[in-house]
């Protein structure tokens, strides 16, 4: 009986890829002895570029950056490439939001499909563990880059304030404010009970935790159970319903 041959399928030569990815973090006791944002974001890329096994320097035209809540850079791609010794084609910032990681992800996988870009290096840092410490007594100084680039020429995103008018006179304004409504909302869609809810969440959240236990970068290793997740205690606080502190994103960390 012949044997069929079954030809791979093709791909797309310009099919965008993810070829490497790289984590960086710090904890010091002493703010002062920290890095500032831009280098951990340099470590983080020097990582993601050996994660790629290239063999060789990769040809990276586009530098393309988060902006940062933390430490202001006017054009933080730009400064990132010099720390690297690159001269990108094409620096890209965002405006600050949660969504702009993805954002650029969806802005710059295109833009490799259509040929306007070859290798592209996106990322992220920030540093509100140290900064928040810094301004403890008794304060630190800070000597971070005050870098004198032009501003960021190619801006994605929306710069708009994040709540409509409507939104803003009834105080819909803050993760805190809004979030809840999102919960309760989709608590209501689910047909779920409040202590149901919870429930489901908090199993959600302790796999979550499983994960970051086994993470040397993820900012809290411990691998807390469900039960220890939804119950209010005195390290659980309630932060705004149903947020119990352990369901909440945490900011305070570089």
């Amino acid at each position: 009986m012949p044997v069929p041959a079954y030809a791979a399928p093709m791909i797309e030569p310009r099919t965008p890829v993810i070829v490497g990815v790289g984590q960086a973090s710090q904890r010091p006791a002493d703010p002062g002895e920290a890095t500032e944002p831009i280098d951990v974001l340099h470590r983080a890329a020097t990582a993601a570029i050996a994660d790629a096994e290239a063999g060789r320097a990769l040809p990276i035209d586009t530098f393309a950056v988060a902006d940062m809540l933390s430490w202001h850079y006017p054009d933080p791609a730009a400064l990132l490439a010099r720390r690297m010794g690159l001269e990108p084609e094409r620096t890209v910032l965002t405006t600050v939001g949660g969504n702009s990681p993805q954002l650029l992800v969806n802005t710059l996988a295109p833009a490799i499909a259509a040929g306007d870009a070859n290798v592209v290096l996106i990322g992220g840092a920030e540093c509100v563990y140290t900064r928040w410490r810094a301004k403890r007594e008794p304060r630190t100084t800070l000597a971070w880059t005050v870098a004198d680039d032009p501003p960021c020429p190619d801006v994605v995103g929306d710069p708009r304030p994040g709540s409509s008018q409507y939104e803003m006179a009834h105080l819909a304004l803050a993760p805190t404010q809004v979030y809840p409504l999102f919960e309760t909302a989709l608590r209501h869609a689910a047909g779920r009970s409040v202590d149901g809810h919870q429930i489901a969440i908090s199993r959600l959240y302790e796999h979550f935790a499983a994960v970051a236990a086994t993470n040397p970068h993820a900012w809290s290793r411990t691998p807390y159970r469900a039960e220890d997740i939804r119950t209010v205690s005195p390290d659980n606080r309630m932060v705004t319903f149903p947020y119990p502190k352990r369901m909440c994103a945490n900011i305070d960390v570089d």
